[in-house]
């Protein structure tokens, strides 16, 4: 024989404070997740790039290489021209991923820092648009700043090597295929089994609004954490992209 014993309810005012308790928890893990406020904040460098300058590249590419999708191979090239002969004036060591689809040869454009055998730090960018658009945004103002980045790390001294990468063919019809720019570059990599620190990639940076409410976010409860003004830049990564 089993004598069941019987459990006495919780009182209301327990309950409640067991449900609130758990949602500051909660609350608590998202804000740390989201702000991550125990990261090292770092001053801005003395070195600053001016407007003009990536405005300039900006017009440049989506004036005088438009369009540059996978057809317009000529604006293609004329563009990878254009962020070589920059990346070179920086004092970079320049080279060409070309590869060829469809009988059609594409090139990545790829400027080394601190050339090196130990872990290395890659940022990218793509030059390409989507369809006939002159994507001064997507992706022009990415290649903007990568282009300037390359300026800054050229009068920088590097303990690590960094390697800044121009990507070709993110967009249809070759956009999450093995024939994008970046896949291409990071197959290569994964072939030669270097190891990646890091890899950062520049993606419409130029778009900005300082009007109150113009920033969305795809959560609600994001917008305790992020300004309601879409006028900043966003790092957005995976859990296991924190450090």
């Amino acid at each position: 024989m089993f004598s069941a014993r019987k459990i006495k309810e919780l009182p209301l005012w327990a309950k409640l404070l067991r449900t609130l308790s758990v949602l500051i928890i909660c609350f608590f893990g998202i804000f740390l997740l989201t702000t991550q406020p125990l990261k090292t904040c770092y001053p801005p460098t003395e070195r600053q790039v001016y407007p003009l300058k990536l405005r300039g590249h900006v017009e440049s590419l989506s004036e005088q290489f438009s369009p540059r999708n996978f057809k317009s191979i000529w604006n293609l090239d004329k563009c990878a021209y254009y962020i070589s002969d920059h990346f070179r004036q920086t004092g970079a060591e320049v080279s060409e991923q070309t590869y060829e689809v469809n009988g059609q040869a594409y090139r990545n454009v790829i400027a080394t820092y601190c050339a090196g055998t130990g872990a290395r730090i890659v940022v990218g960018a793509h030059y390409d648009s989507c369809q006939d658009t002159p994507g001064a945004d997507d992706n022009a103002s990415g290649i903007a700043g990568l282009i300037e980045l390359a300026y800054l790390l050229g009068q920088t001294e590097l303990t690590q090597h960094v390697e800044l990468v121009a990507y070709t063919l993110e967009e249809p019809p070759y956009f999450r295929t093995g024939d994008m720019g970046s896949a291409r570059h990071a197959y290569s990599l994964r072939q030669k089994n270097v190891e990646i620190d890091a890899m950062i990639c520049l993606e419409m940076i130029g778009y900005f609004s300082d009007e109150k409410g113009s920033q969305q976010f795809p959560s609600a409860i994001l917008k305790l954490f992020y300004p309601d003004k879409g006028n900043f830049i966003s790092v957005i990564g995976s859990i296991g992209d924190r450090k």
